[in-house]
C-alpha cells in the first residue's frame, strides 16, 4: 500500500524530540491511522481473494493497522532524534477504533435506513 509507504517515509526522518509529546503530534497519529484503518477496511472488504479477511473486516483492520503501528513505532528507535513512544501508540489505537466504530455507526445507520 503506497499510504504505508508515506507512513514509513514519514516516520524515518529525523524530527524533533519535543514534539513527540505535544498534543498536536498525537492527533497527528490519530488522523494518519485512522486513514489507513479506513483504506485498509474498504479494502479487505472489497477484495476476493480471501473470504475470511472480506467476512470480518473490521477485526482484521484492527489487527493490521495495530501490528503495523506497533512495527513502525518500532522501527523509530533507528532514526536519530525519534523514539518509541507508548503514547504515539495508545494514539494510533484511538484513531483505529474511533474509525472502526464510525464505519460500524454508518453501516448500521445505512442498514436502517435500507430497511424501511
Amino acid at each position: 500500500m503506497v499510504y504505508c509507504l508515506l507512513l514509513v517515509i514519514s516516520t524515518s526522518i529525523p524530527g524533533n524530540t519535543a514534539s513527540n509529546l505535544s498534543q498536536i503530534d498525537k492527533l497527528y497519529h490519530i488522523s494518519a491511522y485512522g486513514l489507513l484503518s479506513f483504506i485498509l477496511y474498504i479494502f479487505l472488504l472489497f477484495q476476493s481473494r480471501m473470504q475470511l479477511l472480506k467476512k470480518y473486516p473490521a477485526t482484521f483492520t484492527l489487527i493490521l493497522a495495530t501490528a503495523f503501528g506497533l512495527a513502525n513505532e518500532f522501527h523509530q528507535i533507528f532514526i536519530p532524534t525519534r523514539t518509541f513512544n507508548k503514547f504515539d501508540l495508545l494514539a494510533n489505537l484511538i484513531g483505529i477504533v474511533l474509525t472502526l466504530g464510525v464505519i460500524k455507526f454508518f453501516l448500521m445507520v445505512n442498514k436502517s435506513y435500507n430497511l424501511k
